[in-house]
């Protein structure tokens, strides 16, 4: 967690409680206590995905977190079963909640990437391993999934491939600093009937610590996968109150999608960033994204 200065408004401190202050202190101390304008500094917390990132368990070659830090702690890793059978859903854009699935509760239908820690309770299954790859940068730490489902959730520096997100052609590679997103499809078109489904899609999670409102901001960068008829990806963003903050869509390869919002939750309250296939092998998505909550003490 990030502690900053004080925000732009700040309330001031009453004249009279100041000067009462004063009179207990030596004259010149007074003085220029009484010349100053006095306010209250709240703090602002900031979380950020790509800076939070942990790998868990362990592997060799990764050098960075492998439990959640004090702002980490925040941000969960988790796989949503999205691929039609046996009634699962099929598709992003809704919240996925926590808890065993049954054709009665559709959506809850998440897996587990990390093994030791998973904030929003009990889910399917954990179905992760921890895998890194020397790239550049920090390399490649991901959580692949352990069903041959081709579902990964990790980060990235530096666009390393052709097809990562933010890959330049020509030139030095730019520093992107994302969170990576890419979905299995497992090809169901449509069985007895039914419309095509998505497969196995990433999602992060990130879970109000405290009630406040906070700023959320950034960007989905789609990658460069092939084909854009065979190749592609879906993004949305989604609450546990049951608001589409980004209503689902499928995405253009090499396009960025910004986002900016402000919304107030409660303590335990769960914004989801999701990404899907659009029904097609999945396109890698680059994630950016900051959370902010500013916080006014009256003295």
């Amino acid at each position: 967690m990030r502690i900053s200065g004080c925000p732009k408004r700040l309330p001031r401190i009453d004249r009279m409680t100041l000067i009462g202050a004063a009179l207990r202190l030596p004259l010149a101390v007074a003085a220029l206590l009484l010349a100053m304008p006095v306010v209250a500094c709240g703090a602002e917390q900031a979380w950020n995905a790509y800076d939070d990132f942990y790998l868990d368990p362990a592997v060799d070659g990764w050098q960075g977190a492998t439990r959640p830090s004090d702002s980490g702690v925040v941000w969960g890793y988790y796989a949503a079963n999205v691929n039609g059978y046996g009634g699962y859903p099929r598709k992003i854009g809704v919240y996925f909640a926590p808890g065993p699935f049954s054709p009665e509760k559709s959506e809850q239908n998440l897996y587990a990437y990390s093994r030791s820690y998973q904030p929003l309770g009990a889910v399917n299954d954990v179905i992760g391993t921890s895998q890194w790859d020397s790239t550049s940068g920090t390399g490649f730490p991901r959580y692949a999934d352990t069903q041959k489902w081709g579902s990964s959730l990790g980060r990235y520096d530096n666009p390393w491939f052709a097809g990562a997100p933010g890959y330049a052609e020509s030139g030095p590679q730019p520093r992107e600093n994302r969170i990576w997103l890419q979905a299995g499809y497992l090809g169901n078109t449509g069985e007895n009937g039914q419309p095509p489904a998505e497969g196995i899609c990433p999602v992060l999670v990130w879970k109000a610590p405290a009630a406040g409102t906070f700023a959320i901001s950034g960007s989905f960068l789609i990658g460069r996968n092939g084909d854009p008829t065979t190749n592609g990806a879906s993004i949305a963003i989604v609450d546990s109150k049951g608001c589409e903050l980004m209503a689902r869509q499928g995405v253009v390869q090499g396009k960025s999608y910004e986002f900016r919002y402000s919304k107030k939750y409660e303590a335990g309250d769960v914004v989801q960033f999701q990404v899907g296939t659009d029904f097609k092998t999945g396109a890698p998505v680059g994630l950016d994204v900051s959370i902010t909550a500013a916080e006014e003490k009256t003295p």
